[in-house]
């Protein structure tokens, strides 16, 4: 029986190879790990191309996904529409017009993001004839009607993480007048 069994496993398989097998019919004993030729398939016969390319992924034809994109940080409007860069304009000119005014300013405004309001801390090197110091704003609100509630100076050795923290997180004590 086995040899009947294994002789008509090698006739089914010839018969796969020449593409004239009939309908598969599942056996226990045999297994087909790919599909049966058609007719519009290459027999097993057709010499295969010099450099098959086939590809795990199909390259897509169409135009690419889209999908939402999270602006840089510092950059999205709070609720009233002042972002990180409009607030560091917005101290570095009010110093430079107002409280700092014929002072230098050395450096680039560095907006911090508050954890209460108004929005943001700001802070500025500045320097004049007393050496370097930092200029300092709380402000909020629209960059076109700002929200002001701090305007000061501190001495450069004075602005440390802690002062830095506090402005983020504290009011008490600000100057509320400006």
């Amino acid at each position: 029986m086995t040899g009947a069994c294994t002789g008509a496993l090698a006739a089914v398989a010839v018969l796969l190879l020449a593409g004239c097998a009939p309908e598969p019919v599942p056996t226990p004993t045999a297994s087909v790990s790919s599909p049966a030729p058609t007719a519009s398939a290459p027999s097993a016969s057709a010499t295969p191309s010099a450099s098959p390319t086939p590809s795990a992924t199909p390259t897509p034809n169409g135009p690419p996904a889209t999908r939402p994109v999270e602006p840089p940080t510092g950059t999205d409007p709070d609720a009233a529409g002042m972002n990180a860069a409009q607030a560091g304009q917005l101290c570095a000119a009010e110093q430079r017009n107002g409280l700092g005014a014929g002072d230098t300013q050395v450096g680039d405004p560095t907006a911090y993001e508050r954890t209460i309001d108004p929005q943001w801390y700001v802070t500025i090197l500045a320097e004049n004839e007393f050496g370097q110091y930092y200029q300092e704003c709380v402000l909020g609100g629209s960059a076109d009607d700002p929200e002001w509630s701090v305007v000061q100076q501190t001495p450069k050795d004075q602005l440390t993480k802690a002062h830095i923290e506090q402005m983020r997180t504290e009011n008490e004590g600000f100057d509320e007048d400006h």
